[in-house]
């Protein structure tokens, strides 16, 4: 999944005409790393949302994904609701939107006890977690792309998708003008020439991605 954002980025570095050295950080460092200005964008899956629009500026969006919700192999249950979520522990990302989902729709309304909200590092650690011999959670809430990896190496099968649909953009620091300017004209072109489609289609086996909002309007920055 690592590789998609990797080698669209790499496509953004050569249409800016810049190099790009990527740094491997924990996905809830990301935008603290970007407020405090030790990169200068991200691109990991960062679905935009408004909580996150308060703290860093994002691109337009160049990609629509889903969700999906994992169970082991011999899990005999059914979802038909999220009523029946609260019934089971569930594993996510630290720092991740479906951590944000859960409390917020699960867990605020009452729906899910606070301690059945289980948080791990990376969604390997969670998957880890899931498939182990005395297992401390019962579901798995991911991306649907690792997810579908996930089906053909861990004894895990897919019980629910698409509760949370999602929005990838690209976060660069509050008022970066410029950088969102270049980056959303390099992002419109890569999308009318085929290449965010071709890159899905090469790393995520997606040949049909979700349509994406048209974006706003951007302001041209202003002449200093």
């Amino acid at each position: 999944h690592a590789h998609v954002f990797l080698a669209t980025g790499a496509q953004l570095g050569k249409r800016l005409g810049v190099a790009v050295e990527t740094r491997n950080m924990a996905f809830d460092g990301l935008i603290p790393a970007l407020m405090l200005n030790q990169v200068d964008s991200a691109i990991a899956a960062i679905s935009l949302t408004p909580e996150r629009d308060t703290l860093v500026d994002f691109s337009s969006v160049y990609y629509g994904g889903a969700d999906a919700l994992l169970a082991r192999n011999d899990a005999t249950f059914q979802l038909t609701g999220l009523q029946d979520l609260a019934n089971y522990q569930i594993g996510v990302q630290t720092g991740s939107v479906y951590e944000a989902w859960v409390r917020d729709t699960l867990i605020s309304p009452g729906l899910l006890k606070p301690q059945y909200l289980h948080t791990y590092q990376t969604m390997n650690e969670a998957l880890q977690a899931l498939v182990s011999p005395e297992p401390p959670i019962a579901l798995v809430m991911m991306d649907l792309p690792p997810a579908q990896t996930a089906l053909l190496t861990q004894p895990v099968k897919m019980v629910a998708q698409g509760l949370n649909p999602q929005e990838y953009a690209i976060a660069i620091p509050q008022g970066a003008k410029t950088l969102q300017v270049q980056i959303n004209t390099a992002l419109k072109d890569m999308e009318g020439d085929g290449t965010l489609a071709a890159l899905a289609a090469n790393y995520l086996q997606v040949t049909q991605p979700l349509p994406l909002p048209t974006p706003a309007p951007t302001q041209p920055p202003a002449t200093p």
